[in-house]
C-alpha cells in the first residue's frame, strides 16, 4: 500500500507501519492473534451479554476486526444474529485499498490478512471474502471516514471495537472529552466496549458512563487491555 510499509508479525500475519509516527498498527507479536484476543473475545462477550447485533469499529485499517467478526458470525451464529457493522477510518488510502480489494482488485497484503483470519475459523478464503463483500454490497457493513465531535451516530451500538492508533500518534481520539462524547453518543444502553489500550482517561469515561471494567491482560508487551460491559 502506498506510503505504508508492510511488517510481518510473529504469527505470520502482516501489519502496516504508519509513515507519520513510525508505529506499527498491531502488536509485533501477531496482528491476527491480537485481533482474535482483543476484538474476537469482545464479540463473543457481546453475544453472551445478548446486546444488540450492531458493531462499531473505530479504525478499519486492514480489516482484521471486521473479518474476525464475520468469521465468528459465519461459524457460530448464522443468520439469526446478523450483525450491522459500521467502520470508521480517517485515512482515505486505507479505505480505498480495502473497498477496491473487496471488489476484486489484487492486494497481496489484504489477501494475507484474509488467509490468516480464514484459517483461524477453518474457513475457505473465498467463502469469508464472499460474505464480507455481500455485507458491504447490501449496506449491512458501511465504511465511513474520520470521526469528529460533529459525527452523528447512525445507531446505538451493542459492541464498540476501539482500535485507533495510540495517543501519541492519534491524540484527538484518546482525549477524555472526545471519549466522553463518543461513548455517550455511540454506545447502546446494553453494550460492550473493547480495545487494546488501557489508560486512566478511558477508564474514567467508561466508569462515568456506567460500564463495569473486567480485568483483562493486554496482548504481547502490553500489561493491560480494556473490556467493559454496560448491562
Amino acid at each position: 500500500m502506498e506510503t505504508y510499509q508492510t511488517l510481518m508479525t510473529s504469527d505470520g500475519s502482516p501489519t502496516l507501519i504508519d509513515p507519520k509516527s513510525g508505529q506499527a498498527m498491531h502488536a509485533r507479536e501477531g496482528a491476527a492473534s491480537e485481533t482474535f484476543y482483543i476484538y474476537g473475545q469482545g464479540y463473543l462477550e457481546s453475544r453472551k451479554e445478548d446486546v444488540s447485533h450492531s458493531v462499531c469499529v473505530v479504525g478499519l485499517g486492514m480489516g482484521y476486526i471486521e473479518l474476525c467478526i464475520l468469521g465468528h458470525w459465519l461459524t457460530s451464529f448464522g443468520s439469526d444474529s446478523l450483525p450491522a457493522i459500521h467502520s470508521y477510518e480517517s485515512d482515505i488510502k486505507l479505505r480505498d485499498a480495502f473497498t477496491t480489494w473487496l471488489a476484486g482488485k489484487p492486494n497481496g497484503e489484504l489477501d494475507l490478512v484474509l488467509k490468516n483470519v480464514s484459517k483461524n475459523f477453518g474457513l475457505m478464503d473465498r467463502d469469508l471474502k464472499d460474505v464480507a463483500l455481500n455485507f458491504y454490497a447490501t449496506f449491512q457493513w458501511q465504511i465511513h471516514g474520520a470521526l469528529s465531535s460533529d459525527t452523528k451516530a447512525p445507531l446505538k451500538f451493542g459492541l464498540i471495537c476501539y482500535d485507533p492508533f495510540s495517543s501519541s500518534a492519534n491524540p484527538d481520539l484518546w482525549e477524555e472529552d472526545w471519549l466522553d462524547i463518543f461513548v455517550k453518543n455511540f454506545a447502546d444502553i446494553k453494550s460492550v466496549f473493547t480495545t487494546y489500550a488501557s489508560n486512566g482517561r478511558l477508564k474514567k469515561v467508561l466508569n462515568k458512563c456506567g460500564f463495569s471494567l473486567k480485568n483483562k491482560i493486554g496482548f504481547g508487551m502490553k500489561r493491560e487491555s480494556t473490556l467493559a460491559i454496560r448491562n
